[in-house]
């Protein structure tokens, strides 16, 4: 790594402009500029919209943040990392139709693999997740011989080298994820591992790198300061410590899949990570205090490192606690802290600035497209924080939907700024620079550049074919039969989500080989387990397996196995064509019922019986408040189970009385499904209070979920 080594000092530049472009006659390259802007946009407005249709169209979660780190951050990591490298390697310009080229083929690569996602076509994730992976790497080569080519290179030619192991990190990061596409993992401890390398290795290799790596040179610029002497050194220390890290948390994650415990080597390798992204906010500090942060772009980057930082410690947690709780957490707080916090508030604070800088030709243009892209930054800033803090909570429902619509507020307006900012560069181009306008022939668009604009044509065709449940072969749940026959070794398609299995009853002829095709619709982590054998591999949102049950000789039952899922409604009955419906039928399903008229109106003189149950004489009033948490505790040496706890213990607190005693029993659900009391109604899952009032009697005992006491006899205190 010869691009490590100095060539001697050099005095301290200010970095008060940023040598993007070439003056205000650099046509070319502004509208290399241009063109890269408005496919991040394209990709941003995909992103936006498939927030805004998910609930409403059949679009699964993971889509959105595909949306904006496969597509929106990865283009602008090949666009802009490598101008960058120019300025700082001071290389020549070399020919733009291989970059072209690069970035048309990533976008292809891209396309096929959110289309086999959502469509359920492996083969077509699996060939879209090479052309990535081999744009990666042609561009990290191109990057490598460029450092190796520079003989003038500036002090920060260290950041060149960022983006080379960022490129190296989504080379093996997406080979990981076309592993998993492709069903590679026979065992779901190997799916969960390769699931957490490869989501450590793209955000925190790929976009993570580049970020910490950039912001060395750009958060002086941004504040029109003087970058810190000390940030050169201090930019190689950390180039170490996080590679170093990184290396050592991915590491960790996949031998999980072998020694459980491992998963202390992942932890404190992200430890380093951590301490490595906070070293290199020192120089940013000093250059803050210089001149503290004040308009749109900074403070962006502020507050997505600062999101950085708060999803590197729950990561850092997760993974003490164990592999398992480390996914929960990275797939519960994926999207909010890592998606939008960090790579969606960096990423719009970074256009922000290189916007204008790039395309704005000129002072005049640099100005006017700034007032543009920072229209309304401050409020924008706060609502989507605000929902961005939502999301990360505990929140279902009502709350989550307003989160939502925070950000799109916040956040998602960001891309039609971007739209008309660059309406307003082709606009003042005839007048600051004397190039003709958007009619002229100079402005026909080449074929790399029609490649590239109908890759986001292509996005948002594919998006609208899955959203509307047109593409072939796609389950649709608002169409899915309740009940089906199965046909032996015919795969039948079965969708989870919260908390029901589509459809919920299959029927068999004694002997058939029942093959089912799973698919995770859902918000959560599901698999399902045939009568506690057979099972799926834990699929995250939008995955699928198909699985062979074996076969059906008698009634079986599938569920899922996530602790209070299979309580809560999560079944699937196997049901052989020997075995009667249970169906009820004009009301003479029972015999002790026959005759009955269940339409029947009661007489007049009818009254129904008062089940409300009186207090004995004398009896004590009890006022107790049960807490309902999901957590993750240790219930053998070495086994930790995610379980129910009800004031923070497992079985739950049993409540003492005598026969005829009051009880009033405030039970504040913080967990999320809806756990059930004996006796008593379900709580609620959007949290609020439920007050139960019970009667203590020697025929309802009362009891906790997991703590089923006896019948105590009369008079016995329990």
């Amino acid at each position: 790594m010869s691009g490590l080594t100095d060539h001697g000092p050099e005095p301290a530049p200010s970095y008060r402009r940023l040598p993007l472009t070439d003056g205000p006659g650099a046509s070319p390259r502004r509208r290399r500029h241009a063109l890269a802007a408005s496919l991040i946009a394209g990709y941003l407005v995909a992103a936006a919209g498939a927030v805004a249709a998910h609930g409403v169209l059949a679009m699964p979660e993971w889509l959105a943040l595909h949306l904006l780190v496969l597509g929106a951050a990865s283009n602008a990591v090949l666009v802009y990392s490598r101008h960058f490298a120019q300025a700082l390697l001071h290389a020549r310009p070399g020919p733009e139709w291989p970059a072209n080229a690069r970035l048309a083929v990533f976008n292809l690569g891209a396309i096929a693999v959110l289309t086999g996602m959502s469509a359920r076509l492996p083969w077509l994730a699996i060939a879209g997740a090479v052309l990535v992976v081999g744009a990666v790497l042609a561009h990290t080569a191109s990057l490598i011989a460029m450092a190796r080519a520079a003989r003038l290179s500036g002090r920060l030619r260290v950041v060149a080298w960022y983006y080379v192991a960022a490129g190296t990190c989504l080379a093996v990061g997406g080979t990981l994820g076309g592993l998993l596409v492709g069903g590679a993992a026979r065992s779901a401890r190997w799916e969960q591992a390769l699931r957490l390398a490869h989501a450590h290795l793209n955000l925190l290799g790929w976009l993570g790198l580049v970020v910490i790596g950039t912001l060395f040179m750009l958060w002086p610029a941004v504040l029109r300061t003087r970058m810190a002497d000390t940030a050169p050194r201090t930019a190689r220390r950390v180039l170490v410590i996080t590679v170093l890290g990184l290396t050592i948390t991915v590491t960790g994650a996949l031998l999980t899949a072998l020694v459980g415990q491992v998963h202390w080597l992942a932890a404190a390798g992200m430890a380093g990570y951590t301490a490595g992204v906070a070293y290199a906010l020192v120089p940013a500090i000093r250059e803050m205090r210089a001149k503290p942060p004040r308009s749109a772009a900074p403070v962006a980057l502020l507050a997505g490192n600062g999101w950085l930082l708060a999803a590197l410690a729950v990561d850092i947690v997760g993974l003490t606690l164990g592999s398992t709780t480390a996914d929960n957490l990275l797939g519960r707080l994926l999207v909010p802290m890592l998606g939008i916090g960090v790579v969606a508030q960096i990423l719009t604070g970074a256009l922000t600035f290189l916007i204008p800088v790039t395309v704005g030709g000129g002072p005049v243009g640099n100005r006017r497209l700034t007032e543009v892209l920072e229209y309304a930054w401050l409020p924008r800033a706060v609502l989507g924080n605000l929902g961005t803090l939502l999301l990360a909570l505990p929140i279902t429902s009502g709350p989550r939907v307003l989160a939502w619509m925070l950000v799109l507020v916040g956040f998602g307006s960001f891309p039609a700024l971007v739209i008309a900012a660059l309406t307003a560069s082709r606009r003042l181009a005839p007048n600051m620079t004397g190039e003709l306008g958007a009619g002229s022939a100079r402005w026909r668009l080449a074929g790399h550049e029609i490649l590239a604009i109908g890759s986001v044509a292509a996005v948002l065709a594919v998006l609208a074919l899955v959203g509307t449940g047109t593409w072939p072969g796609q389950i649709d749940n608002a169409t899915q039969p309740t009940a089906t026959t199965a046909t032996s070794g015919v795969p039948v398609a079965v969708s989870l989500t919260e908390f029901t299995i589509t459809p919920a009853t299959i029927t068999v002829t004694p002997g058939t080989d029942l093959v089912l095709t799973v698919r995770n619709t859902g918000h959560m982590s599901h698999d399902l387990k045939l009568n506690g054998q057979h099972s799926t591999a834990m699929l995250a949102p939008g995955q699928q397996q198909t699985v062979d049950f074996g076969t059906i000789a008698h009634d079986e039952q599938a569920w899922c196995t996530v602790p209070g899922h299979r309580q809560a409604g999560m079944t699937l009955t196997i049901r052989t064509t020997t075995t009667p419906l249970t169906a009820p039928t004009a009301g003479h399903n029972d015999p002790d019922m026959a005759g009955m008229d269940m339409n029947a109106v009661p007489p007049p003189t009818w009254r129904p019986y008062d089940p409300t149950l009186q207090s004995a004489p004398g009896g004590t009033e009890h006022d107790v408040t049960l807490r309902v948490e999901q957590t993750t505790i240790e219930v053998a040496p070495g086994v930790r189970q995610q379980v129910w706890t009800y004031n923070g213990t497992v079985p739950g607190p049993i409540l003492h009385g005598r026969v005829g005693d009051l009880f009033t029993v405030h039970v504040i659900n913080d967990g999320d499904m809806p756990p059930y009391l004996s006796g008593m109604s379900a709580v609620r899952e959007d949290r609020r209070m439920q007050v139960e009032r019970v009667w203590l009697s020697c025929l309802l005992p009362v009891m906790v979920q997991s703590a089923v006491p006896p019948a105590p006899p009369p008079g016995s205190d329990r």
